[in-house]
């Protein structure tokens, strides 16, 4: 948000689309300075070309496609599939945040004079794409392992193939990164993390949105719902990747990245709620989640917990089922977290 919008307003005003369960205020934030200012020893001449980092497309990283069961994965490992019907439901994702945060791209204060943003796991590029236009003088760099090809870019944005799991090889630094549903991706967040860390500017900001998992509030115990969940904490302990419903507050403090500000919140599925506000943003979610379902189970159920694919889908179409029963009144779990450099630690 920008720098004259009280933060703070996110948590109570009462008219929001959502329903704030635990707001957490640090210190508070100092004024933003802006990356440009003359104090900062080191931020760039505007004269200076953007400068992106070498992308570990040509050294590191070979781009894959992997075709299972009718879907198309970006790797071997990672088990969310980077194809046409996974795009639309990142497309539709980024739409609901933007109701979430009532238009808002991020909930933490960000200058006009930022200077350097970068989006990790961008996927289709929707939240990276939007903060260019925004912030037209800042440089935004996005990444994924994915081959998304978005187009009518805005110039100052640039998108690179690249794996965070390795180690980062950017040659200036950021004023902000912000990190989305990203949940699974990573065998290693301390790592993550710390590398995150290096790539900041001091007093530069580390954003991280997830949300799920979904839930229903009445009807669980015995639901289907709650049969999925137990068998995808099964397999993604098989798969060695790390699930995060939360945002792994400790990993964040052991590398330096001190929780200025965080919010939770219940975002209702589909229109059970009386409230118009969240009726509208829970026909969104409602939707998002209802793709989302088969999208996180396929590759995972088959590969490790050896279900077949027809197995797999009428699971999966038990769990819609559920989701779109609002006597079940079904809910997402949605959690931010901003953390700041903290310049007085030792390098990790």
């Amino acid at each position: 948000m920008d720098e004259d919008v009280d933060e703070s307003s996110i948590a109570v005003d009462n008219s929001d689309p959502m329903d704030i369960d635990d707001v957490e205020m640090g210190e508070d934030e100092p004024p933003d300075r802006g990356a440009g200012s003359d104090d900062d020893p080191e931020s760039s001449s505007e004269d200076e070309s953007m400068s992106v980092g070498k992308s570990s497309l040509e050294e590191q990283f070979v781009l894959e496609e992997h075709y299972e069961h009718g879907r198309r994965y970006a790797n071997e490992t990672y088990f969310y599939p980077n194809d046409d019907v996974e795009e639309t439901r990142l497309n539709i994702i980024h739409q609901m945040f933007l109701l979430i945060l009532m238009g808002e791209l991020t909930i933490t204060r960000v200058g006009q004079n930022v200077e350097r943003i970068l989006d990790v796991g961008s996927g289709p590029g929707d939240w990276a794409i939007a903060m260019a236009e925004k912030y037209p003088d800042a440089e935004v760099v996005a990444t994924d392992v994915s081959t998304y090809r978005p187009t009518n870019l805005p110039q100052n944005v640039v998108f690179q193939i690249d794996d965070a799991c390795r180690e980062w090889t950017f040659t200036e630094p950021f004023n902000i990164i912000h990190m989305r549903d990203l949940h699974g991706a990573f065998q290693n967040w301390e790592f993550v993390f710390a590398e995150a860390r290096k790539h900041l500017k001091p007093d530069g900001k580390l954003e991280i949105a997830n949300a799920g998992p979904f839930k229903l509030t009445v009807n669980y115990e015995k639901s289907y719902v709650s049969l999925f969940h137990g068998l995808f904490r099964q397999a993604m302990a098989k798969s060695g990747f790390a699930w995060a419903p939360g945002t792994r507050r400790g990993e964040l403090e052991a590398v330096g990245l001190k929780i200025v500000k965080s919010l939770t919140m219940e975002v209702p599925l589909g229109l059970w709620s009386e409230d118009p506000k969240k009726k509208s943003l829970g026909k969104m979610a409602l939707v998002a989640a209802l793709e989302s379902v088969e999208a996180c189970s396929l590759r995972l159920f088959t590969q490790y917990l050896e279900w077949n694919v027809d197995e797999v889908k009428s699971l999966c179409e038990k769990v819609k089922s559920e989701l779109q029963d609002r006597n079940n009144r079904p809910a997402l779990m949605v959690e931010f977290v901003v953390a700041r450099r903290m310049p007085d630690m030792p390098e990790y």
